[in-house]
C-alpha cells in the first residue's frame, strides 16, 4: 500500500494491536462496522493494490454489512472476494449466511468459505494472469 493509504488507515486507528500494512490487521477495531468498511474502502482504493479479499468474522454476517460491502466491491474493477471462515463451525451462522448468499450470488461475488481456498484460488488466477502475459493473449483483440 502507498504511505499515504498507510497514513488515512492510521488516522483511523488506534495506535497499538492493530498493522495499517498490507495486509492491514484491524485488531479488535474491525468488529466496528464504519470502521472495517472505511478501512476497506481506502484498501479498494489504493494503486498498488491489485485483488481484494475482505475476511469477514461472525459479526459482520448480515444482510445490511454485505449491502454495503457490494457498493464497494461495485465501485471497483479489481478482482473482489469474500472469506467467511467461520461458516462451516456454526450452523446458527450458517442459516443467517443464507439470505446474505443469495444476494452474493445474484451480483455475482465471489466467496470462500476458508482462508486456505481463498489463497490457493488466488495463487491460481494469478499463475494464470501471468500465463495470459507470457503468451501474449492479454493484448489480443
Amino acid at each position: 500500500m502507498t504511505p499515504e493509504s498507510q497514513s488515512k488507515i492510521a488516522q483511523i486507528l488506534p495506535y497499538v494491536n492493530v498493522s495499517i500494512k498490507n495486509p492491514v490487521d484491524l485488531g479488535a477495531s474491525g468488529f466496528i462496522l464504519n470502521t472495517y468498511i472505511k478501512c476497506i474502502e481506502i484498501v479498494v482504493n489504493d494503486p498498488n493494490i491489485d485483488i481484494v479479499i475482505i475476511p469477514l468474522w461472525p459479526d459482520h454476517i448480515y444482510r445490511h454489512v454485505f449491502n454495503r460491502m457490494i457498493r464497494i466491491f461495485e465501485s471497483t474493477s479489481k478482482p473482489f472476494a469474500f472469506c467467511l471462515p467461520n461458516i462451516a463451525d456454526d450452523s446458527d451462522l450458517a442459516k443467517r449466511f443464507n439470505s446474505a448468499k443469495k444476494l452474493l450470488h445474484k451480483k455475482r461475488v465471489l466467496y470462500f468459505l476458508s482462508l486456505r481456498d481463498a489463497a490457493k484460488s488466488i495463487s491460481l488466477f494469478c499463475n494464470y494472469f501471468e500465463f495470459l502475459k507470457s503468451h501474449n493473449i492479454l493484448n489480443r483483440k
